[in-house]
């Protein structure tokens, strides 16, 4: 999402209000921030509540494994808005008449647009899953996988003794 001129606005006339601190803060974050729910999540991982004029502004968590997940966050996001996209212009093409060629090409950039936003996703997801915390969540996932596949093929087991 583009920095809202609005905001910065509010900051040069009155810097002391809540929208020159949202403006200040989105400033700090690159500006570059992608909605989700009721937050702006910026791609450094940072997050500003955007429900009220003074929701929450929160600095990228220095937990590396929070900042990962808020980023994978941010991704998810712009994945979601890229899909959206793609399939708004889609439908509107699919109820015209079939005269419109320059629909038809940025529906092909909308789709790359959303093979470039999957990507990201899946790397993001990748750096989160190399983190140690990520990797131990992993291995417990693992660990509980085994044990539910333990516990199964026993109660087949105990199914298959008959009288």
């Amino acid at each position: 999402m583009n920095e809202n001129p609005m905001l910065h606005n509010a900051e040069v006339l009155n810097p002391t209000s809540n929208a020159a601190a949202i403006a200040r803060f989105d400033k700090r974050q690159g500006g570059n921030g992608v909605r989700h729910n009721e937050w702006m999540i910026y791609p450094n991982g940072a997050m500003r509540e955007t429900g009220s004029p003074w929701g929450a502004l929160i600095e990228p968590p220095e937990d590396n494994y929070q900042r990962l997940s808020n980023i994978v966050l941010y991704y998810q996001a712009r994945l979601a808005n890229a899909v959206k996209q793609f399939d708004d212009l889609k439908h509107l093409l699919m109820m015209g008449d079939g005269s419109n060629p320059e629909g038809l090409d940025q529906l092909r950039q909308f789709r790359e647009a959303v093979s470039v936003a999957n990507a990201a996703v899946e790397n993001a997801k990748q750096a989160l899953a190399a983190t140690p915390k990520g990797k131990q969540l992993e291995a417990n996932r693992q660990y509980d996988a085994e044990l539910r596949q333990r516990q199964q093929s026993f109660k087949d087991k105990i199914k298959a003794v008959r009288i």
